[in-house]
């Protein structure tokens, strides 16, 4: 067992300490009362090549003996180099130490910046958690929207399902547009009832260079299929050309469903997507939009701008 030579207490595993390696060899504490060597400092003096660690009184007594007068033939340079080593092994323990605090001092920033960069990361992912919910919400209202205005195009191409639009109609002044439309349905060969028109207006036009179309309303919608029909007859035996002339009237008039704006510009796309793939037919019935590549291919219903990919792909 080994005992401690100044406070005669047992080193163990909790109180470890070091051997002297001067006359004495006695074991010391490492500690403040037993030497002066502290427990963080035992390991380096222990792991350290060729150290050798005096207690106070055997290094009182190498200062004593080691003087040069007394020297039998010893090497003095050899322990003045071993007294050195010790100074110096004091001066790596100190600079170790002040190592150690520098060290803690920046562990202690870094932690600090890491504690920042946390809450400021926390902080990050709560921003993306919200613009995540955000963009949720945002492409449902979109949708919403979407559904909201296809619904209203619906409703007010319904309320024109009795209306026929004609285009390229030069004005006049005091024009009489009951006296056009008469010579209008004359040229078709169609007899409307005079009781069978509820009204005629001009109705103003984007394109500025154009005349205001004119817009009829039949008091019922048999009434204006019928015409229109008659309309389409008149045009196969002109060989499918779509404009009309007629004296008195224009040089070129178009007759058609009377369409919302929404729908028109559909329609102006679906028969562009289908001149650039080979579509033979498009054409509009009771307000809707119908195309077919063929005489025997299949009808498409072309309701918003995602379904004209159907005559594109």
């Amino acid at each position: 067992m080994k005992i401690c030579g100044k406070c005669t207490n047992s080193l163990t595993g909790k109180s470890p300490g070091l051997q002297c390696g001067g006359a004495c060899k006695q074991f010391f504490h490492a500690n403040n009362r037993c030497s002066d060597v502290t427990k963080n400092q035992l390991s380096l003096i222990n792991n350290l090549p060729g150290g050798n660690w005096l207690c106070v009184k055997c290094r009182s007594m190498r200062d004593i003996t080691d003087l040069p007068v007394e020297s039998d033939g010893e090497d003095i340079d050899g322990d003045r180099t071993e007294v050195a080593g010790i100074e110096n092994l004091t001066k790596i323990i100190a600079d170790l130490n002040r190592n150690v605090r520098e060290l803690r001092t920046s562990v202690e920033f870094c932690s600090g910046k890491i504690t920042d960069f946390e809450k400021k990361l926390s902080k990050l992912d709560d921003t993306i958690k919200l613009t995540n919910q955000l963009k949720k919400e945002n492409e449902s209202m979109k949708k919403e929207i979407s559904d909201l205005n296809h619904r209203m195009n619906k409703l007010e191409q319904h309320s024109r399902e009795n209306n026929i639009e004609i285009m390229d109609v030069p004005e006049k002044k005091k024009e009489n547009l009951f006296e056009i439309m008469t010579k209008i349905i004359s040229y078709v060969n169609h007899e409307v009832r005079p009781e069978g028109l509820d009204f005629i207006t001009r109705v103003p036009t984007k394109l500025t260079n154009k005349p205001k179309n004119i817009v009829v309303k039949f008091r019922s919608k048999i009434e204006k299929q019928n015409f229109l029909a008659a309309v389409k007859l008149k045009r196969t035996e002109q060989g499918g050309k779509q404009g009309f002339k007629i004296d008195n009237v224009s040089p070129r008039c178009f007759i058609n469903e009377h369409l919302t704006t929404v729908n028109k510009i559909l329609y102006k796309s679906a028969r562009e997507a289908a001149h650039n793939n080979n579509f033979k037919y498009v054409w509009v019935q009771n307000g809707n939009i119908l195309a077919r590549k063929d005489d025997t291919s299949k009808i498409l219903h072309i309701m918003s701008e995602s379904d004209l990919k159907m005559i594109t792909k």
